[in-house]
């Protein structure tokens, strides 16, 4: 891999192998209380070099990290090189011998070109070398198969996870139709209800407006009987003309509060049944949008379902992929 700042960023297991190696063996090599020089061979974009490998030295005087790559090594020395530690370009398959007072310590956890050309490299340091270089035993990394573990073991909780959130969109959205159909049970019953208490009052306040108007027809009769009796008896003696006129207005009188009653009738009886009918007609709308609510909320339920099975499925193709 060229591309440094790619590597950067995508270097979790190799940081990760060689966090493992570097604890477990820097603590068990001889320091010297004046400080070593180390050379870090495979340094690669150098993030691991001072990010891991440094903290971890006990005592150290300069650091040196070398790497076959021209852009690896120009990266490094661009972000991460300081007072003791620099990067140089060189590669170690035709790297000469080194010097007897010069580096001593060679960890190089995590590049793989030095560990393709471990076995050469090693022995050639090993004849080459004075008594005072030392070899950091390395780790290999995850094998194909360990690798091909893991995607499978990522596939299959990716699966559970998505089969576990699918069977819970499908209970979350069953149980939501199920409370939506209750309400819209209840809904109607509510408006059923109103509907027939509505129309029983408004029969019986017609009822009880029919015979107050009875009740009082009647009355206004028999007062109008009284008064013309006695206005009979009274203007006996006057002229016919003026008994003529009397029973004629009492009979005009008799018609106009018959008229009168039926047509108050009429209009409590057209009242009561545009009533009854805006009630069913509110009861009907009612029915229609809970039920156009409920089709909505499942739509969205289904639709909500299908796009995070998706999205699950995708994620686990992704993972695969990356994997």
């Amino acid at each position: 891999m060229e591309d440094a700042q790619l590597y950067v960023s995508a270097n979790a297991m190799q940081k990760r192998d060689a966090l493992l190696v570097l604890s477990e063996y820097l603590p068990q090599m001889a320091w010297s209380e004046e400080g070593e020089n180390v050379l870090d061979i495979g340094c690669g974009s150098g993030d691991v070099t001072r990010n891991l490998l440094m903290p971890l030295l006990p005592r150290v005087e300069q650091v040196v990290g070398v790497d076959v790559s021209r852009d690896m090594v120009s990266f490094a020395s661009k972000t991460f090189e300081h007072n003791s530690l620099s990067f140089r370009q060189l590669d170690i398959e035709r790297a000469v011998q080194p010097r007897q007072r010069g580096t001593k310590h060679v960890p190089s956890p995590s590049v793989a070109r030095v560990k393709t050309h471990a076995f050469s490299s090693v022995a050639r340091l090993k004849t080459r070398a004075s008594p005072s270089v030392a070899r950091l035993k390395m780790r290999a990394s995850p094998s194909v198969a360990r690798l091909k573990m893991r995607a499978s073991s990522s596939v299959a909780r990716l699966k559970t996870r998505a089969s576990s959130s699918v069977a819970r969109l499908k209970t979350h959205a069953s149980s939501s139709v199920a409370r939506l159909k209750k309400r819209a049970s209840s809904s109607v019953a509510r408006l059923k209800t109103r509907a027939s208490s509505s129309v029983a009052r408004l029969k019986t306040h017609a009822f009880s407006s029919v015979a107050r108007l009875k009740t009082h027809a009647s009355s206004s009769v028999a007062r109008l009987k009284t008064h013309a009796s006695s206005s009979v008896a009274r203007l006996k003696t006057r002229a016919s003309s003026s008994v003529a006129r009397l029973k004629t207005r009492a009979s005009s009188s008799v018609t106009r509060l018959k008229t009168h009653a039926f047509s108050s009738v009429a209009r409590l009886k057209t009242r009561a049944f545009s009533s009854v009918a805006r009630l069913k007609t509110r009861a009907s709308s009612s029915v229609a949008r809970l039920k156009t609510c409920a089709s909505s909320s499942v739509a969205r339920l289904k639709t909500h379902v299908s796009s995070s099975v998706a999205r699950l499925k995708t994620r686990a193709s992704s993972s695969v992929a990356r994997l």
